[in-house]
């Protein structure tokens, strides 16, 4: 569970002990994604540190269902979607070959495309001659993620 991603199921390879591969599914509760990426671990210990380094894709979806209990309903948010990539240090806790819970904290960078914002901008701003193509944005957040490992 987490930001960008909210929630995800992995598969997770280990070849080595300091090294885990784990690719998936993931949700943001507005449409399906896939994740991938790489966690290195120093120690096989209880308690390690770890630093991961993963990408993803959320396919777009209709975010209005989420955002409409709150009064807000937007035709931008008719089709959200975003690809990621996440950097985060983390701590492990647990047996490092049977359960680990884990705390994962860092930064993502989010690339997303805004749909028809020609359309609201031109009914706010009454031009009805206003015209662009649909802005790309980028950013550099904050996020976190914590999970559980169980390995068979």
């Amino acid at each position: 569970m987490g930001v960008p991603d909210l929630l995800g199921v992995s598969l997770v390879v280990r070849p080595w002990d300091w090294l885990r591969l784990h690719g998936g599914a993931t949700t943001n509760a507005v449409s399906f994604g896939l994740r991938g990426g790489a966690t290195l671990t120093p120690f096989h210990a209880w308690i390690s540190p770890s630093l991961t380094l993963e990408g993803g894709y959320v396919f777009e979806g209709d975010a209005n269902a989420l955002t409409e209990s709150f009064g807000l309903t937007s035709p931008m948010l008719e089709q959200v979607g975003y690809s990621y990539g996440n950097a985060h240090l983390g701590l492990e806790l647990g047996s490092p070959d049977s359960v680990v819970f884990f705390v994962h904290a860092g930064f993502s960078v989010l690339h997303t495309t805004v749909h028809q914002a020609d359309d609201v901008l031109r009914e706010e701003l009454g031009q009805p001659s206003l015209s662009f193509s649909d802005p790309q944005v980028s950013a550099l957040v904050p996020s976190a993620k914590l999970g559980l490992l169980f390995y068979f």
